[in-house]
């Protein structure tokens, strides 16, 4: 049977220079989605938040302002409220603030906004020996566009949900003390604060990630300049830890993506690399509460598959040359 939909699309002619657009589900027949709708590399940006039912009809559509030094960041749904987190980077005052405005889910109107960290950004301490934070596409992208386009690395806030999403994560990166600390606030899915802490990265280690679990622990997930991986439990109140790591092989791991399996199980995926081209496809699982590494699993990147792309690539005029297995990324990574 074919079924004809109204014609739907939330592109948009101002992306973002990631390219990235949002879109949230608000039930089994509704969804939101925030598009702009106008700006560009200076000045105040307009968006429009609109949203759907199962046959694309719009139910409300909101325009939202963001002024030259906001960045809309992540939409959230908490049941209730739909809420927008945004990132004001004040650069003349090198502050940075991470702000959240919620919205009715039915009507769309704004009911509250709410300032959750502040942050002062003071300058850069480079150490050799200090951890770091593995840059992300994003990063990678913004560091050749014209400034206030985008946040800025010091200025940035990371937001991270508990897999019932009922815990939220907050934390920016201090990168102005001897060793990299994330300041970190803890929240419920309402917004009220849970926690707060000072959440250290330890040297030669480059940090992936801060995660929280549904009892209010955090997983901090980080690799060593060798490849060794370590996951460290981290109690937010009495600033106990626990950790499991993966010892180094001949090839570095790279991309690491974390998710619950519960509280206490997690899985970690990642690629693994030679020479900066990727050899194969790895994901390991590791229980807190036995304290065990159980599973350890590698793909790797097989002759018939490499075979494959050649044939793939040589019938597509538009790729030019071999391939060169560089580049890769884990894109998504779920578990059941």
């Amino acid at each position: 049977m074919i079924v004809k939909t109204l014609p739907f699309s939330f592109s948009s002619s101002y992306p973002e220079p990631d390219g990235r657009r949002e879109a949230l589900k608000l039930s089994e027949t509704e969804f939101v989605t925030l598009s702009k709708s106008k700006g560009g590399e200076a000045g105040a940006s307009e968006f429009t938040l609109e949203k759907y039912d199962n046959d694309l009809n719009s139910l409300f559509k909101v325009g939202l302002t963001a002024a030259e030094e906001e960045d809309y960041k992540e939409l959230f749904f908490n049941g209730t409220d739909i809420i927008l987190f945004s990132i004001l980077h004040e650069n003349m005052k090198q502050t940075s603030k991470l702000l959240a405005y919620g919205f009715d889910a039915k009507t769309g109107a704004k009911k509250w906004d709410k300032v959750l960290q502040e942050f002062k950004i003071n300058n850069w301490v480079a150490l050799k020996f200090k951890g770091a934070v593995r840059e992300s596409f994003e990063n990678c992208i913004g560091s050749s566009i014209t400034k206030n386009f985008v946040t800025p690395l010091q200025y940035q806030f990371d937001i991270r949900f508990s897999k019932d999403r009922k815990k939220i994560l907050t934390y920016i990166f201090d990168y102005s003390q001897q060793t990299l600390v994330a300041s970190a606030k803890l929240w419920d899915d309402n917004l009220n604060q849970l926690q707060e802490s000072k959440i250290p990265i330890d040297n030669n280690f480059i940090n992936y990630g801060i995660y929280p679990n549904g009892k209010g622990d955090v997983f901090i997930l980080n690799v060593d300049r060798l490849g060794r991986m370590v996951v460290i439990k981290y109690n937010l109140e009495n600033k106990n830890s626990d950790l499991l790591d993966i010892q180094y092989t001949s090839t570095r791991r790279e991309g690491l993506r974390l998710e619950f399996l519960n509280d206490d199980v997690i899985y970690v995926a990642n690629t693994c690399t030679k020479d900066r081209r990727i050899t194969g496809v790895m994901y390991s699982k590791l229980d807190f509460k036995t304290r065990l590494v159980e599973k350890i699993n590698y793909h790797e990147i097989s002759e018939n598959m490499k075979q494959t792309m050649k044939l793939l690539r040589q019938g597509n005029k538009s790729l030019v040359g071999e391939e060169t297995w560089r580049g890769y990324h884990i894109t998504d990574f779920f578990s059941e």
